[in-house]
């Protein structure tokens, strides 16, 4: 037995050390071709590529080109190898790259047909109508929910519903003479939840009449709650309510209204659901906590992900899992778009540039019905899109079909002034048209698409902006 110090073990008989160098007994060129007199390359496969060699970056490739400068390779001696080529001969050494084959797929997949289709659609949005449907000069939209048709259910800050129906009539009910906060309505269960948040919080439920359900409360339950009211959303009968360092849960069922309260380390200013059970809430200290309503209420409570600069968070959204799989948009201040991976959501999965957000609440963010691209309104009055795969931001489309110039020009200088001008009030008057570039005259308070059209509707103050796009956008389309 014999030990081998360099392999640590004992062998029966004695071995030979290992050849480090068995490509010098290889003929370099077998069989030889024909190279031209100056400048040649010889080619050998990564078997025959000596270690020693600096080859560079990318050249371990299924072959390597070895260029002999400055000699006629015709002139090298028949045995000529990599141990002993003279000295006068330069080798360098090319990696032999494979041609790569255009390919479509990517624009043949479905799915990649269906975003250009909706990033032009978005691109193509132009303003379409406004509507004022509040009654004084000075009330104000605080919620508004869009349904099909152009139809929707907005509250206001005098107490009021509005409901436009698809027939375009307009029908209004004062519910209490305090400012609504938000609106919910569950339409599988025939109810409707109003929050105030004034002097003293409280929410008004009723269940309405199945034909004239927004007109006609048959009950009216009104509750009081005590601190401040920062946010409100509503899952499937569950209604999930922000407040001081707060969770208040609502859950609406036949014989009436249940509720619990949670404490959170902070104050909640934005909540999501994800289902029934499990809630999102983001916080004033710049996380984002996940409650589970079937523990108890002094368990702790698991940190999901905070936002880069330790900022408020002011928005979420839950994303679809066909769209981004356990995709959650996180919005912060000091202009913070972030999407997470809830269940690795250590560092966000995209950052989304262009963002500008320097309120606490109060601005607008939605989704297209698919969730495949994400609108937000941003405290410098603007809305800017982005596509939730991508994160890259969708600009407006400014292209145009006609223009026609508005007098008579009589100097060739006088045509190219006129129509540089026709271009300038073009693009001036598209940015105008397009919400992706018009600045709005006050903060954007909501953001809503329609669920059948796809129409972008805007709040602004006691305003109803509709934007529509050109090409005709269905959500049970395909292609």
């Amino acid at each position: 037995m014999v030990y081998d110090p360099i392999r640590e073990r004992y062998f029966p008989k004695s071995r030979p050390p290992p050849s480090l160098t068995p490509y010098l007994l290889q003929p370099l060129l077998t069989p030889p071709p024909t190279y031209g007199p100056s400048n040649s390359t010889m080619f050998m496969s990564n078997a025959e590529v000596s270690q020693d060699m600096r080859l560079p970056s990318g050249s371990r490739k299924s072959r390597v080109a070895f260029k002999v400068e400055g000699h006629n390779v015709e002139s090298l001696p028949t045995d000529c190898t990599l141990g002993n080529i003279p000295s006068d001969i330069q080798m360098v050494a090319e990696p032999v790259l494979r041609r790569a084959r255009p390919t479509n797929r990517f624009k043949r997949h479905p799915d990649n047909i269906r975003r250009t289709i909706e990033d032009k659609h978005l691109r193509s949005l132009r303003f379409e109508n406004k509507e004022n449907p509040v009654i004084c000069r000075d009330e104000t939209i605080t919620s508004l929910i869009v349904g099909t048709k152009s139809s929707y259910v907005a509250a206001t800050d005098h107490g009021r519903l509005i409901v436009r129906r698809p027939d375009k009539t307009v029908g209004r009910v004062t519910v209490c003479s305090d400012s609504i906060f938000a609106v919910h309505i569950d339409i599988p269960r025939m109810s409707t939840l109003t929050i105030s948040n004034e002097d003293r919080p409280h929410l008004h439920f009723f269940r309405c009449h199945p034909d004239q359900m927004e007109l006609y409360p048959e009950e009216d339950q009104c509750k009081i709650i005590s601190g401040d009211i920062f946010c409100s959303t509503m899952y499937n009968g569950l209604c999930s309510i922000g407040r001081h360092k707060s969770l208040l849960s609502l859950h609406a069922t036949e014989k009436g209204l249940y509720w619990g309260n949670r404490k959170m380390p902070s104050d909640v200013l934005a909540v999501t659901h994800e289902t029934e059970c499990i809630t999102y809430c983001g916080t004033r200290a710049g996380k984002v906590f996940l409650c589970d309503m079937r523990i108890e209420d002094n368990a702790p409570k698991p940190v999901l992900c905070q936002t880069n600069e330790m900022k408020a968070v002011v928005g979420l959204k839950r994303l679809k899992d066909e769209t981004v799989p356990w995709g959650l948009v996180v919005s912060g201040m000091k202009h913070e778009l972030l999407i997470f991976d809830t269940r690795f959501a250590k560092t966000p999965l995209l950052q989304l540039d262009g963002h500008v957000n320097g309120f606490l609440s109060g601005l607008g963010l939605t989704t297209t019905p698919d969730h495949r691209h994400l609108l937000a309104a941003g405290s410098d009055r603007r809305i800017r899109a982005w596509s939730t795969q991508t994160g890259q931001q969708i600009h407006p489309d400014l292209s145009s079909s006609h223009r026609s110039p508005k007098c008579h020009p009589t100097d060739i200088s006088d045509i190219v002034d006129l129509f540089s001008d026709i271009d300038d009030f073009h693009t001036a008057d598209q940015h105008q048209k397009s919400p992706l570039g018009k600045v709005f005259d006050s903060r954007v308070n909501t953001l809503a698409f329609g669920e059948d059209d796809w129409a972008l509707n805007v709040v602004l103050k006691g305003e109803v902006q509709r934007f529509e796009g050109t090409m005709s956008m269905k959500s049970g389309y395909k292609v």
